[in-house]
């Protein structure tokens, strides 16, 4: 739990929007490279997904949902705060576009700075609540078992493993059986296929395992 808490501290970070410390940060730790930092920024979501997968295989169910329900306040109150920039933005809208170098620093440094902090929280909030509803058992029509979802997916999945390579990605799996994250963290949990990458690195499934599961469900894969 320690990971995914610091891995959610980190992100948090995005909510502060004072440029003057974020043009510090890109001039120094970045070497004046807006794209460099933005790549950054998206490693954050990125890196908690993967802190979040570890707590969800590795905890109880209600250490989960406290995590989740503590967490998801923290986020809400950061995106409330930087989504303010966009309420300075509308209000002085006159004011930036009749300077041109404040529609340059405006448009092209501080708008794609602020739309990547506000889309990393509003993917972490996605992440959170959807392994809430995985938590409190609320899946889709489509998702129920790992048996279900692949006779549902009969058709599409038939011949489907054949362009992946022997170690899927979660989103293989998503694209496999059409079905969400927090599901297949779920799957997990109930022992139907097992990650093979080491705790702490990306997230990998065996094909064999997921090629086994498919054919005991009727599925034949070629």
């Amino acid at each position: 739990m320690e990971n995914a808490q610091q891995a959610l501290e980190n992100a948090l970070i995005l909510a502060d929007m004072d440029f003057n410390r974020i043009l510090y940060t890109v001039n120094n730790d970045f070497e004046e490279s807006i794209d460099s930092y933005l790549i950054y920024v998206r490693q954050l979501g990125s890196d908690f997904e993967l802190a979040l997968s570890s707590l969800v295989l590795y905890s109880s169910a209600a250490q989960i949902s406290t995590f989740a329900l503590i967490n998801l306040k923290k986020i809400d109150l950061a995106i409330k705060a930087i989504k303010v920039f966009d309420d300075l933005c509308i209000k002085y809208q006159k004011d930036i576009d009749n300077s041109f170098s404040n529609r340059e620093i405006i448009y092209k440094t501080f708008k794609p700075i602020q739309q990547a902090h506000l889309s990393q929280l509003v993917y972490i909030k996605e992440l959170l609540n959807s392994t809430m509803d995985s938590i409190n058992g609320k899946t889709t029509q489509t998702e129920g078992s790992v048996e279900e979802v692949a006779k549902v997916s009969k058709i599409e999945t038939e011949n489907l493993l054949s362009e992946f390579a022997e170690t899927l990605s979660i989103k293989d799996i998503e694209k496999i059986f059409h079905c969400t994250r927090s599901t297949i963290y779920r799957w997990e949990m109930e022992g139907r296929f097992k990650r093979c990458s080491p705790k702490g690195k990306t997230v990998l499934y065996k094909k064999e395992d997921i090629k086994r599961i498919l054919g005991t469900s009727g599925i034949q894969i070629q």
